[in-house]
């Protein structure tokens, strides 16, 4: 069950002010999705998005650690990826937003 999953990651992970602990949260909100959707935004979580920003500040993520990182992914020929992942990013960043964990979505 994806909201189990969901729940578990957000359990696990301690600090209350990283990326991964605001990605969770902003997954879990969203149920009126899809299991394929809910599934295709988790996978490029743990893809893309975890392993360069699981662990870091949501305040300290700069939007050219941002375009660098999804230039990256263009470098690989997955422009469709980069777009989507732009997307979850700027979607977890306005959760944060509305719930005071950060001030803009670079």
């Amino acid at each position: 069950d994806p909201q189990n999953h969901i729940q578990q990651e957000s359990e696990k992970h301690l600090d209350k002010n990283s990326f991964k602990h605001w990605a969770t949260a902003c997954l879990a909100t969203k149920t009126n999705l899809t299991q394929k959707t809910q599934y295709g935004f988790q996978s490029r979580l743990d893809n893309y998005i975890y392993p360069k920003f699981a662990d870091c500040n949501i305040n300290g993520i700069s939007s050219k650690s941002i375009l660098d990182f999804l230039k990256g992914i263009e470098n690989k020929g997955l422009y469709e990826t980069a777009k989507r992942c732009k997307g979850i990013m700027s979607q977890v960043f306005r959760h944060g937003i509305m719930n005071g964990a950060c001030a803009n979505d670079p």
